[in-house]
């Protein structure tokens, strides 16, 4: 019975997805092309949505904003007011958040850059990137699907360049940080549970995080993060490395001053932000079960935010880059991460 239960509210909780989920844009015509270059928005972990893709792990679906949780509509509604229209000279580059940002860049963005190129007079276009999407249109620059110039500004929303903190719980311990927000976490295991019942897989969290949202690997941090017996571990000695954003940072100074692209990163400050995490050595029976909290179990079940140098998800630090070049920064006291689509519009 209460089997039948969960699955008659799993499947309102999916028609409700579908039927409330509010279209991108109402417009049915297409405005004059602005003066300015077409702008693409790419948007951060877990704001994507398509049920068929998401849920069932199959293709085709259309894609939108995840409902109920769309902190975008402020600043879409803002570059509708400066003539932008969608279509024409504005882009979302959905995408699979759940993979590998090289998989998304080469998937989704690649073709919403080239879509934006032939709607653009001068052949540019400008790119606007909210958290992980930052990272995403970072490792698409890095690749050969890239041509020269054809970014002209750059612009990212708290993305977390140096990784975060929040993303070493569900990846180490299947535990989704609270600063992620209910919404969030009802859809990342939302999903993780219809997945593991289209695939017929019957293990738990860690382990179905790594399998099923390996994205969640390359926001790991890249520096020391980990405190062991008040020590710091240092960050090549934990059981995960970060390859793809040690790459990133490794093409940093290439963005930053070859490739002629104005960029501009925006970071969030003063809310409780996740830094280090302190672990023992012991590990229960259940964890070694579970093949979790590899590096040692917190001291804390879940690590509690521990700075105000950050948004609630990515420290300021991670995400701001040095003002130098094509580079300007700017901090936003008291913004959160899910604010700043809305708070860092004038800027």
């Amino acid at each position: 019975m209460a089997g039948n239960m969960k699955k008659i509210l799993f499947s309102i909780s999916f028609v409700c997805l579908f039927v409330f989920a509010d279209p991108v844009f109402a417009q049915t015509g297409i405005a004059p092309k602005h003066p300015n270059d077409p702008i693409v928005f790419v948007p951060g972990l877990a704001a994507s949505y398509n049920r068929r893709v998401l849920f069932k792990d199959k293709t085709a679906g259309g894609w939108n904003f995840i409902p109920f949780g769309n902190v975008y509509k402020g600043l879409i509604s803002r570059l509708e007011d400066v003539d932008y229209a969608y279509g024409d000279d504005f882009f979302i580059a959905f995408y699979d958040w759940r993979h590998s940002n090289e998989q998304s860049a080469s998937e989704y963005l690649a073709p919403v850059i080239a879509q934006a190129k032939e709607h653009s007079a001068s052949g540019k276009v400008d790119i606007v990137a909210h958290s992980m999407g930052g990272l995403l249109v970072q490792e698409y620059i890095k690749s050969d699907a890239y041509t020269e110039g054809e970014i002209d500004q750059f612009i990212m929303l708290g993305t977390p360049n140096a990784g975060a903190s929040n993303a070493y719980l569900p990846w180490e311990g299947g535990v989704l940080p609270p600063s992620w927000g209910k919404v969030t976490t009802w859809y990342i295991n939302s999903i993780e549970d219809s997945l593991k019942s289209v695939k017929k897989l019957t293990f738990d969290a860690p382990k179905s995080f790594r399998h099923f949202f390996p994205s969640l690997k390359e926001l790991l941090p890249t520096g020391d993060f980990i405190t062991k017996n008040s020590e710091t571990v240092p960050r090549g000695d934990l059981t995960e490395q970060n390859p793809f954003l040690e790459a990133l940072g490794n093409f940093r100074d290439t963005l930053i001053h070859e490739t002629g692209i104005f960029v501009t990163t925006i970071a969030g400050t003063d809310e409780a932000t996740l830094d280090t995490i302190a672990v023992n050595n012991s590990r229960t029976d259940e964890d070694i079960s579970l093949e979790r909290w590899r590096d040692g179990h917190p001291i804390a079940e879940v690590p509690a935010p521990n700075t105000t140098a950050g948004d609630q998800t990515v420290l300021a630090s991670s995400a701001l880059f040095e003002e130098e070049g094509n580079v300007h920064i700017y901090s936003l006291p008291g913004v959160s991460h899910t604010a700043l689509p809305e708070e860092a519009q004038d800027e």
